[in-house]
């Protein structure tokens, strides 16, 4: 089983077999923050990503975030799932019976927002965890949701961070000239999103999943998140798209298929609507 020592099974390191345990003991299943912590943490933000993304562009993208946000090495905490749950008992964490009762679901109630780490294929929007993650944010008012990524693959360098709103410190020309680089695919991907079309690689996780959104009245529920998310996207790209002359048509690959102005109009939730075109 991947990700689990057995007794007279291989171990594979980059597809290279490592050795064969002649007898595995686990004297205690402990999480990654439990092994490396030292006690109990509340976390501020909570990390939504795919796991496919080289190792050293997810710190880039954290490291980021934690600069734009101005948040000291004592106030900097992130729930990361793979290093907060416990590996060897991972069906206890993600809930079996009930996922609100998940160590994901949990940590999203503790944490002032989420986290969107983005690859550059925009992987992170078809796996049904993180929509899962991205639904329970968009359904509630008070969490914020900021976006990073790092362009170039693999160099875990120039990551940029999408907030929708002025970071510490920041004047609004500030905020322009931060996020006016921000990959337009990325954008594009996000407004394309159904929140309840995510895979999973275990077939149940997605029932339980849809289940949950079954129980929140998920078709008037689900159609505003889906419809927020890409209004999202909309306001984000607005300034852009008008100062190219895409407004209408914004998506080069699918022509006549995506209007800003329709997008941000169909989404019900919204009362107010401040743009700048500074």
């Amino acid at each position: 089983r991947r990700g689990i020592f057995m007794p007279q099974k291989p171990v594979f390191i980059d597809s290279v077999v490592a050795g064969v345990p002649e007898q595995v003991e686990v004297l205690a299943s402990l999480s990654y923050k439990e092994l490396l912590g030292h006690g109990p943490q509340t976390p501020l933000w909570y990390c939504t990503h795919w796991w496919g993304e080289p190792v050293l562009d997810f710190v880039a993208c954290i490291s980021e975030h934690a600069e734009g946000r101005a948040l000291s090495s004592s106030t900097a905490s992130y729930w990361i799932c793979g290093y907060a749950n416990r590996q060897n008992t991972i069906q206890v964490d993600i809930g079996m019976n009930d996922i609100s009762a998940s160590s994901f679901y949990k940590a999203m109630q503790l944490a002032v927002g989420i986290l969107l780490v983005v690859d550059t294929q925009a992987q992170v929007f078809s796996r049904i965890w993180c929509d899962f993650e991205l639904y329970v944010n968009l359904t509630d008012s008070g969490m914020a949701l900021d976006i990073v990524t790092v362009p170039d693959v693999g160099t875990g360098r120039g990551a940029l961070l999408f907030s929708g709103s002025m970071l510490p410190h920041e004047t609004l020309s500030d905020q322009r000239r931060r996020e006016r680089n921000f990959p337009l695919p990325i954008f594009i991907a996000g407004m394309r999103v159904q929140l309840q079309d995510g895979k999973s690689s275990v077939a149940i996780d997605k029932e339980r999943i849809l289940a949950f959104f079954v129980g929140q009245g998920a078709g008037q529920q689900l159609d505003r998140a889906n419809r927020r998310l890409r209004s999202l996207f909309a306001k984000a790209l607005f300034p852009r798209a008008l100062a190219l002359g895409i407004l209408e048509d914004c998506d080069s690959s699918s022509p006549g298929t995506m209007s800003l102005p329709e997008i941000l109009r169909v989404d019900d939730a919204r009362r107010e609507l401040s743009l700048s075109f500074a």
